[in-house]
C-alpha cells in the first residue's frame, strides 16, 4: 500500500505528473448482512483457514472492513500522463 504521496513521487521518477484523482472510498459497501454473517463466524472460519483458502479470503475481508471504518484504509484512483517537456 502507498499514500498518495508515495505514488506521485514514484510518478514523477518515472517521468509523469499527477493529472487527476478520485476518492472511490464511498463507493465501498460496508457492513452487508452477509458481512455481518462473516463476522460471526470469524472464529470457526480462523480455524479453517490453514485449510481452506476460501476461509482465508473471507477473514481477510473482513479486516479490510474493519480498516476502512476505522479510516485506516482509502481506496483511490490516480491518473498520471507522460511529460511533454
Amino acid at each position: 500500500m502507498l499514500s498518495v504521496a508515495e505514488a506521485e513521487a514514484l510518478a514523477a521518477d518515472a517521468g509523469l505528473v499527477p493529472v487527476a484523482w478520485n476518492d472511490l472510498s464511498g463507493l465501498q459497501r460496508l457492513g452487508r448482512p452477509r458481512d455481518r454473517i462473516i463476522h460471526a463466524a470469524l472464529p470457526l472460519l480462523r480455524r479453517m483457514g490453514g485449510r481452506s483458502m476460501w476461509a482465508q479470503s473471507l477473514v481477510g475481508g473482513d479486516a479490510l472492513q474493519h480498516c476502512h471504518r476505522a479510516g485506516l484504509l482509502q481506496y483511490r484512483l490516480l491518473r498520471f500522463e507522460r511529460r511533454t517537456d
